[in-house]
């Protein structure tokens, strides 16, 4: 598409290296993304779409300054939402389901966090984890397979399940509040526009508002076809994504493997993020008025956050005047295509000097965000060295101990440590991004089967 290539070329107006890194990345890309958004979302007679926080942000900023041309009577909002704000209220009266979220995967996982997810104080952790023999082990970092023995045993201590629906009340009884203040409450059918992923927060959304089809969900990505949350009466939700679909909805499913393989969620998620902090429940002001309360008062990230949202505005501004120009046609492939460039590019072969300006953004992907780390996690060359293909498989299969380090950016923890000018570690390079792939495209394959 010309006209993201001709505002491409005025990056050097911009001074600092992250700037104009953003829009010569992030911001075509995230442009191309929301103007899919407001066409298939006008295509399909929906009037209001809901732009969820934090990730839909940047998005909400561009969307404002296409809607005119493409679909001037929608209107656009935002949603202080986020996974914990929701889940801590669906918990309420969701019984033995609520340990499908409480317990599930990540990084650096241990038995405190997973019982913080269901709000526990620190004494009924104690008594909980006296309950199941997990007394000495509260801190030590779990594995998937130790994460869903205590998912089991959890579901065997109804004590558990009290605790749950004590501390949930209020935070059920908020979050409806505040959805019905939204609007989200009517039968009229709406939009919500997220990063995606999994589908989990516009699950928990349907579960909450109860109105059959109501929401359609639009996502940059979809890795999974989103699974229905109890009850069995739970309506039904609709959903597309945009870069990354699930499998089975594409028709080529080979294309979408090579995205996943190239692509980091949490490098994403770090840059498409806001200003504020986390949303992780609602209050009722002295007007009877229901705000979101956040973990902190900005995000790690706002700085940069900042600076991109304000280029992101420009460039939308800029997009804006080519698509009305008159010699514009709207193409999603060619978009697509040039998509895929860049992000194949940016997050699955990255520069030392794009490692270097991106790697340091705060992120992380527990529901809680207790424990911040650099998305492009430290790691060594002689880490690189030791992680082999088959080391690595050997790990994650059990054989032997798993010693891959964490890292939300495992491919920018890698350029940050080999020299790109030096054809030896370069080899090494090379030979470790391609490793990660192979893990990432293992993986993908055996969840299909």
């Amino acid at each position: 598409m010309q006209a993201l290539k001709k505002l491409q070329d005025e990056s050097g107006r911009y001074a600092a290296d992250e700037e104009k890194l953003f829009i010569n990345t992030f911001a075509p890309v995230l442009c191309a993304y929301t103007e899919w958004v407001l066409r298939k979302a006008s295509d399909s007679g929906i009037g209001t779409i809901y732009f969820l926080s934090r990730d839909g942000y940047m998005l909400l900023e561009a969307a404002k300054r296409l809607k005119d041309t493409i679909c001037p009577d929608m209107q656009l909002r935002y949603l202080n939402v986020s996974r914990f704000s929701l889940r801590s209220a669906q918990y309420y009266d969701s019984g033995k389901n609520c340990l499908d979220t409480i317990c599930s995967g990540g990084m650096n996982i241990t038995f405190k966090k997973l019982m913080k997810r269901a709000l526990l104080t620190d004494d009924e952790c104690i008594k909980i984890a006296s309950c199941i023999g997990m007394s000495k082990r509260m801190d030590e970092a779990l594995d998937y397979k130790m994460i869903l023995k205590i998912k089991e045993d959890l579901k065997e201590v109804s004590e558990f399940f009290d605790m749950v629906k004590e501390h949930t009340k209020q935070p059920h009884e908020n979050v409806c509040g505040y959805l019905l203040q939204e609007g989200l409450m009517d039968d009229t059918k709406k939009g919500i526009v997220d990063s995606g992923w999994i589908g989990t927060v516009q699950n928990s959304l349907m579960y909450l508002i109860r109105k059959p089809r109501t929401l359609h969900g639009y996502y940059f990505g979809l890795y999974e076809t989103p699974v229905k949350t109890e009850p069995d009466t739970e309506p039904v939700s609709e959903y597309d994504a945009y870069y990354i679909k699930p499998r089975g909805r594409s028709g080529d499913n080979m294309r979408n493997l090579k995205r996943k393989k190239d692509f980091s969620i949490c490098l994403f998620e770090s840059v498409c993020s806001s200003p504020e902090g986390m949303t992780v429940g609602y209050e009722k002001n002295a007007d009877g008025k229901y705000i979101p309360v956040t973990d902190m008062d900005q995000n790690p990230n706002a700085g940069h956050i900042n600076r991109f949202s304000k280029i992101m505005k420009e460039y939308a501004s800029g997009y804006f005047s080519e698509i009305t120009s008159g010699a514009y046609s709207y193409d999603e492939d060619e978009d697509l295509d040039m998509v895929n460039g860049i992000m194949s590019s940016l997050m699955g072969d990255p520069s030392s000097e794009e490692a270097s300006v991106l790697g340091q953004l705060m992120f992380c992907d527990d529901v809680l965000e207790s424990e911040l780390k650099s998305v492009a996690g430290k790691i060594t060359k002689e880490d690189i060295r030791k992680l082999t293909f088959i080391r690595r498989l050997m790990g994650k299969t059990g054989i032997c101990k798993d010693i891959t380090p964490m890292s939300g950016w495992f491919e920018g923890s890698i350029a940050l440590v080999t020299d790109e000018n030096d054809i030896r570690e370069k080899k090494i390079r090379k030979r470790a991004i391609k490793n990660e792939h192979a893990m990432r495209v293992l993986t993908e394959i055996r969840k299909a089967l």
